[in-house]
């Protein structure tokens, strides 16, 4: 719900987020409750709905949904309205909801439009997942739920273990690249034709026949960071009715793959989101200059400037700050309220600007020098993220209860809030599926 400025400026931490966030992190082992946690001081994690429209119109061969989910009609929208409303209560006033399920493209746009509109009516910010084909077919349902539903994030994805796509199914990653092209500009016409904010992130599962190209949509990722502000990868796990039995591929080879594309080393693990061993995630900015694009990583590995900075922020003074599903007036009010509540940190923000830039002299004198021949800079925040989810097989191991205990991602069920980990291994997810089932053949 939209406050006033004023209020905005003087309230800028709310007692519901300091509420979310302290059962976050009261939540966690506490092992896994040091100083680099992020859950319970910037976050209180994340969610997703299922059942919003089980079906997909695509094959795959990495499927986390259910054998049968075809069978399903969508569920009723008060069926999806109680799942936003405990994910509300679980992570507070700009939780972040995946509006997920099988293909939720598959809904007619005013319905989808309804389940985007509401999640936004009760302070959550969803973001669309889908394989994007259907924006592609007819790019007026994506504009519809921008500028009708509120939406302001999607998630696009796209790559070679999928089955269906318009144009047949390519042999390797580099012939997807006209599709992410058209995904591309389609964010970018968007965003003009409704004057609105898009955020979009570019989603991508790793089998072991194309784990070696993430460093190729790496490369086509930071190309396209004006459209794309996040390219996630999932290596496949052996869930639901995944076809694809070749979930060995090593972290670190993946990283390996992933540094490539960057053209640089990166640090993989500047904070803790959850459990160290569910994600690995590195932050950017891309500044663009000419056909130029030089990257800036926010975390270097083993900086302790970096670390000591983003410490005292997270802990001090912009500790659980989002501008999620927020008015742009709002969210500046807020954290100009932070800022005025914290005023060392208007010292201790131009130090550290001060201290990178003349670690980053080269591209500072670059940057000088394209200003004097007025030519046009642009800068873009870009992450690279790497979720491991687990096999089936993992959970009832001391290290899958560990993280499942630790879980920053998780699905509401009767009320309570489960792992993902759980939901899609442990046949959560297709006693929900046969429960839907029944229940729309009861009322035949």
């Amino acid at each position: 719900m939209e406050i006033p400025v004023w209020r905005a400026l003087f309230q800028p931490v709310l007692n519901e987020e300091r509420a979310a966030a302290n059962r976050a992190l009261e939540s966690l082992p506490a092992r896994m409750r040091t100083d680099d946690q992020t859950i319970g001081v910037s976050s209180a994690g994340c969610a997703a709905t299922h059942g919003v429209m089980e079906r997909c119109d695509f094959s795959c061969t990495a499927c986390y949904l259910a054998h049968g989910s075809n069978a399903a009609d969508a569920q009723p929208f008060e069926r999806t309205k109680k799942q936003l409303d405990t994910i509300r209560r679980h992570l507070g006033p700009g939780g972040n909801v995946q509006i997920t399920s099988g293909e939720v493209t598959l809904l007619p746009v005013e319905e989808l439009r309804r389940v985007v509109a509401y999640a936004r009516s009760i302070d959550l910010s969803p973001m669309v997942m889908t394989h994007g084909q259907r924006f592609l077919r007819e790019p007026e349902y994506l504009e519809d739920l921008v500028t009708k539903g509120g939406l302001d994030r999607i998630g696009v994805h796209i790559d070679t273990t999928q089955r269906g796509r318009d144009g047949g199914d390519p042999g390797d990653e580099v012939a997807l690249d006209p599709v992410r092209d058209a995904a591309a500009q389609l964010v970018r016409t968007t965003r003009r034709n409704s004057k609105q904010r898009l955020f979009a992130a570019h989603l991508v599962t790793l089998n072991r026949d194309n784990h070696k190209s993430a460093a190729h949509i790496v490369r086509w990722a930071v190309r396209n960071a004006d459209a794309f502000r996040m390219v996630s990868f999932q290596p496949v796990a052996e869930v639901g009715r995944t076809r694809d039995r070749s979930a060995d591929q090593h972290r670190d080879a993946i990283w390996k793959s992933i540094e490539d594309g960057l053209g640089r080393t990166a640090n993989d693990h500047p904070w803790l989101f959850g459990h160290p061993d569910c994600n690995q995630f590195a932050f950017f900015l891309v500044v663009r200059n000419g056909e130029r694009r030089d990257l800036i990583e926010i975390i270097r590995r083993g900086s302790r400037l970096d670390r000591w900075f983003f410490r005292r922020i997270q802990r001090g003074g912009l500790a659980g700050y989002t501008s999620n599903a927020m008015p742009r007036a709002e969210a500046t009010a807020r954290l100009v309220g932070r800022l005025l509540r914290h005023p060392r940190l208007w010292v201790e923000i131009p130090f550290f600007v001060l201290a990178r830039g003349l670690g980053e002299w080269k591209l500072g004198l670059r940057t000088v020098g394209s200003l004097l021949r007025f030519r046009k800079l642009q800068v873009h925040p870009f992450s690279v993220v790497v979720h491991h989810f687990m096999d089936k097989s993992m959970l009832d191991t001391d290290e899958g209860r560990e993280r499942l205990d630790s879980c920053v991602f998780r699905v509401p069920v009767d009320g309570e809030m489960v792992p993902m980990c759980t939901f899609n291994g442990a046949e959560m997810r297709a006693e929900q599926l046969a429960a839907l089932v029944k229940e729309e053949t009861a009322c035949e």
